[in-house]
């Protein structure tokens, strides 16, 4: 048995062990729909292990085809990043129509954390573009690698010049291969690295900065089980990228070029995914959004409407040109005329409500037990039994599965 069949059978071993825990996962958020802003979004995330896995077992299979396989890893990839971006900024501010205000009043902090004054609206929206830049990026870099490898100037085992393959080391590249004339090639893989870096960091910096308010959530193991795939992926990459450069790796009688480059990486992510389907199945439980006493959900029979909503890539859409209007400026117009109709001045908690200060943090995210006096008037449900809608037309006055009533506090504050 050759080093080729080998790996096809522990590839699809793990590959099919994968993608049955990540069914269960995905089942049990589908099942149990009451929340779909943020359900919504668990379910693209944990749709990236079999992604990942089924891809990887495919280019084992068939390393002819890897090159142009690979690179649509990186575009589900993206949509998994944002999804994690837009979960956790829902987690702190539940109505999207008040994320600017939210930020407009959380104090802008330097690098030792000390404030410096004035919100963080800019801050977020530079977060959002990086974010949402990968989504343009991963694409167009996939077209582009499928495009040159049908042409025959995508080489992965070539240093020339005049081929399209992007190092993951430029420096390295370029030490080792300097160009021959003063045209630099374009090089796709240090694009994307570059591009999920950024977006990778910027979600990193989301969660540093709103640890505390998050830590409800408990989010650190979902950020292991979706950057811990990035990570592992792209060091995995820069590896293979400085072996091959190097001449480490080369090929033996026990294993082929195909092995070394296709074979033997994509093997090693199937097995990895294995391990993050189980990391998946403990971070994106689906515990938090079991109703008690509620028979049916809003995912429908099977979870199908839930699947459908996943598969729906308006908002992934609507983050891009949202994204492009921040970067042109078109999104910040007009957005002091959008805080006026909902009290935008600074709130201050006194163990029990909001009271207006000169300084203090946003009123939500709200870490104390129970409900809190006027998260009904902020458009906020901690135990989602309703939604802000029925709130709002409930005269915004709910009540949670604990029985706690949300009493507004004043008229004008959200």
């Amino acid at each position: 048995m050759t080093f080729h069949h080998l790996s096809i059978i522990l590839a699809g071993a793990f590959t099919v062990a994968s993608c049955l825990i990540s069914a269960v996962a995905y089942m049990r958020q589908a099942l149990h729909f009451s929340n779909p802003s943020e359900q919504t979004k668990i379910l693209r995330i944990i749709a990236l292990i079999p992604a990942y896995a089924i891809i990887s077992f495919l280019s084992v299979a068939f390393p002819d085809a890897a090159t142009y396989l690979e690179p649509w890893t990186d575009v589900y990839e993206s949509v998994a990043l944002a999804s994690l971006f837009l979960l956790l900024i829902a987690y702190l501010v539940p109505i999207p129509e008040k994320q600017d205000a939210f930020f407009d009043r959380l104090p802008m902090k330097d690098k030792k954390g000390q404030e410096t004054g004035g919100g963080s609206l800019a801050w977020f929206h530079r977060r959002w573009i990086c974010v949402f830049q990968y989504v343009i990026v991963a694409p167009l870099v996939a077209i582009a690698t499928d495009i040159t490898q049908g042409a025959g100037i995508y080489c992965l085992s070539s240093s020339k010049p005049h081929f399209a393959h992007l190092w993951v080391c430029l420096n390295l590249y370029i030490s080792l291969n300097p160009p021959s004339n003063s045209h630099l090639p374009t090089q796709l893989e240090v694009i994307r690295s570059v591009s999920v870096a950024v977006a990778f960091l910027s979600i990193l910096f989301v969660y540093t900065r709103l640890r505390s308010d998050l830590r409800a959530h408990k989010p650190l193991l979902k950020l292991i089980g979706i950057k811990g795939i990035v990570f592992l992926s792209f060091v995995q990459n820069i590896i293979f990228t400085i072996l091959h450069s190097t001449n480490a790796l080369k090929p033996t009688s026990a294993l082929s070029y195909n092995d070394i480059t296709f074979g033997l990486p994509n093997l090693l992510l199937c097995i990895e995914m294995l391990l993050f389907s189980f990391i998946h199945l403990v971070a994106f439980n689906s515990t938090p959004y079991h109703v008690a006493g509620r028979s049916s959900y809003e995912g429908g029979p099977l979870g199908v409407k839930a699947i459908a909503a996943a598969c729906n890539p308006v908002d992934i859409i609507g983050g891009v040109v949202q994204a492009a209007g921040y970067l042109t400026g078109a999104g910040n117009r007009g957005a002091a005329t959008r805080y006026q109709d909902i009290g935008i001045e600074p709130l201050r908690y006194d163990g029990s409500t909001y009271g207006s200060a000169a300084q203090g943090p946003p009123p939500y995210p709200y870490q104390g037990p129970g409900p809190r006096a006027g998260d009904a008037e902020r458009g906020l449900n901690r135990d989602h039994s309703q939604s802000p809608e029925e709130l709002d037309r409930n005269g915004k006055v709910g009540r949670g599965r604990d029985g706690g009533a949300y009493t507004p506090v004043s008229a004008g504050r959200y």
